[in-house]
């Protein structure tokens, strides 16, 4: 999936599957292609009408539009 929104505490998502905020609330997000490559934080809030989500702990490296992520089953 690609990001939309990017910086250290905030990644806006493609929101592909995602119906509640309950669907990704305490799942891991890793960026896996593109800027931020290989940064790994934990989603703390979503909200599905702006599809963007709130990270814990902040990335190190900010994720560019176009970055690659993964959420990862619980």
């Amino acid at each position: 999936m690609i990001a939309k929104i990017k910086s250290v505490s905030v990644i806006g998502l493609d929101g592909a599957g995602i119906e509640v905020e309950a669907d990704v609330i305490s799942r891991e997000i890793v960026i896996v292609s593109g800027t931020g490559l290989g940064g790994i934080s934990t989603i703390s809030a979503y909200v599905p009408a702006t599809k963007v989500a709130t990270i814990t702990p902040s990335f190190t490296v900010a994720p560019t539009t176009g970055s690659g992520y993964l959420i990862l089953d619980d």
